[in-house]
């Protein structure tokens, strides 16, 4: 894998493979009515965010997930060993897409939080190791991470040399207003 391109590198102002096309994500927005509609399963005037732990999600992907368990259980065998993992790797693409990562091979798909707060911090513990990262370098941390992702970081980081900076956000909002 090729370095990345400094300044004065002809590849910089290029996507790394001379293409000039900025590299953005394409945006789609929807409206407050298409939200409302996406949570109304929601108690109303509850705004929930944590999708992880509380089941928050939209209608429209517990729809896709019955759909899913719908094909699995249909035929099981079938599905794992004929569809499943190309379905994967098409949904690492789409990602990688969206994200702007350069190959497929750079988008892992997680069961949740902690797991990729683990595998990000085996990186950051070799790269400490390994000299990459110096004692007294800082790792950045939300205040409002979810605690076990919390205490990864402080174990991993720490124990590697390095300090841990909590940056306070005003969160949960408490209004329109101070969103």
């Amino acid at each position: 894998m090729d370095p990345p391109a400094g300044p004065e590198d002809p590849r910089a102002a290029t996507n790394g493979d001379n293409s000039h096309i900025p590299k953005k994500p394409k945006l789609s927005f929807i409206t407050q009515s298409q939200i409302l509609e996406e949570f109304a399963h929601h108690q109303p005037g509850i705004a929930r965010i944590n999708n992880g732990s509380f089941g928050s999600c939209p209608a429209s992907i517990i729809a896709a997930q019955k759909s899913w368990q719908l094909r699995f259980l249909r035929q099981p065998d079938d599905f794992f060993f004929n569809h499943l993992q190309r379905q994967i790797i098409h949904s690492r693409s789409i990602i990688k897409d969206l994200i702007n990562a350069d190959h497929v091979d750079e988008v892992s798909i997680v069961d949740n939080a902690t797991t990729a707060a683990a595998i990000v911090l085996q990186h950051v513990g070799w790269a400490f190791a390994e000299g990459r990262f110096q004692k007294g370098d800082a790792v950045v941390m939300l205040h409002c991470a979810f605690q076990a992702v919390k205490k990864s970081i402080e174990a991993y980081v720490t124990r590697a040399g390095g300090s841990v900076i909590v940056v306070h956000l005003p969160f949960p909002v408490n209004s329109d207003e101070e969103s």
